[in-house]
């Protein structure tokens, strides 16, 4: 037997603008709350052990990879 179409979906409208604003700004401040909370990306543990100066690191790293370039492309 077919059922009809209000017994399978579930759906809410929103009577205005700023009830929409009040939903989403709530989901998003507990997400913000969440991550600063609990989710870090790095923990401060992780980031005591990296280098003190990461400008000599990242420019080795970047001279590193021109000259991988230009020995890739050199002629014998």
């Amino acid at each position: 037997m077919p059922r009809s179409s209000d017994a399978r979906t579930s759906w809410a409208s929103f009577p205005n603008d700023a009830s929409i604003m009040r939903l989403v700004g709530a989901i998003m401040l507990e997400h913000n709350d969440e991550w600063s909370l609990n989710r870090r990306y790095m923990q401060f543990e992780a980031a005591a052990i990296l280098p003190r100066n990461l400008s000599q690191h990242t420019c080795a790293v970047s001279s590193n990879v021109g000259r991988a370039k230009t020995d890739r492309f050199a002629t014998k």
